[in-house]
């Protein structure tokens, strides 16, 4: 979350790249940049938690104007149901095929299931500031986080980083998804794989965050920052720590998601005449070697 002006400048260096990342990805010289996604600024302040709250904002007219300006780059956007915006940018992101997801919201139960009617059918970061039970005049109401994870067709994100979410969530989570409506995100910062330093101070959408005992903070400790996994690292909490299934740890690291966004490349599998990305673990589920469109990437 951040000014819209920033957010716009970053859209616009996508745009300028993707002509050449397309082609740089086709020969196996570069990974391809599928898109953005908006976790913000149409979320709520009452559900921040590293976010920014200066810059969360309702939608309007001039969010309205960026996402038809950058329809082509935006993949995802994360936002509060309960925005009285709301119901204009799902039609918006609708139309431009865009994919939709409750996420650092305030969305009541009644609220998500008119979402989900509508055609919201993602849940960002399960248990990372997702709406969850609580009163509203006095009366108990379920959150998005609740009501997606009952609600079948919704997916929902776990991060598998073993802090934001450990194997009490994923167990809890898969017992009432199945693995086809997981997908598994690391949420990663631009920390992601450094050590802890003691006193080294990073930024992240003008918020500060040091990194310890294996994920990002905000400095006094109050909340996480993100994620320094990759996604192998996650790959291998699932596999190690949590006891997933081989078949089903790759599903959620790679199907899934593929599928969510409509990337081929991915959600075809191991076909003969599919483009050939893939990555080739040891029995200690090391990566031995990266194929990029049929080709070895070097190290």
């Amino acid at each position: 979350t951040g000014p819209l002006d920033a957010v716009e400048r970053v859209l616009e260096r996508i745009a300028r790249c993707e002509p050449a990342n397309r082609e740089a990805a086709a020969r196996g010289t570069a990974a391809r940049v599928v898109g953005a996604h908006l976790e913000g600024p149409w979320i709520s302040k009452a559900n921040l938690g590293a976010h920014d709250g200066r810059h969360a904002r309702p939608f309007d007219d001039r969010g309205a104007k960026l996402i038809d300006r950058f329809s082509k780059v935006i993949r995802m956007v994360t936002f509060d149901y309960g925005d009285p915006g709301s119901k204009r940018l799902l039609g918006l992101l609708a139309d431009a095929d865009i994919v939709p997801a409750l996420g650092h919201d305030a969305t009541l139960d009644f609220e998500a299931v008119d979402a989900f009617e509508s055609g919201v059918r993602h849940l960002t970061h399960a248990y990372s500031c997702s709406s969850s039970f609580r009163r509203r005049n006095g009366r108990k109401h379920l959150g998005s986080l609740e009501m997606g994870l009952m609600t079948p067709g919704v997916s929902v994100e776990v991060i598998a980083d073993d802090r934001h979410t450990t194997r009490y969530f994923w167990d809890f989570i898969t017992a009432l998804k199945p693995i086809d409506e997981i997908v598994v995100v690391s949420d990663s910062t631009r920390a992601a794989g450094l050590p802890s330093r003691p006193g080294q101070v990073y930024e992240l959408g003008g918020r500060r965050f040091i990194v310890d005992d294996g994920v990002a903070w905000l400095p006094d400790r109050s909340a996480f920052a993100g994620s320094v996994a990759s996604m192998h690292i996650c790959f291998q909490t699932l596999v190690t720590k949590w006891g997933v299934a081989l078949r089903d740890a790759v599903r959620v690291t790679s199907a899934n998601p593929a599928r969510l966004f409509g990337i081929d490349a991915v959600k075809n599998g191991l076909r003969a005449g599919a483009p050939a990305n893939l990555v080739l673990l040891d029995d200690r589920l090391e990566i031995v070697r990266v194929v990029a469109a049929g080709r070895p990437v070097r190290a």
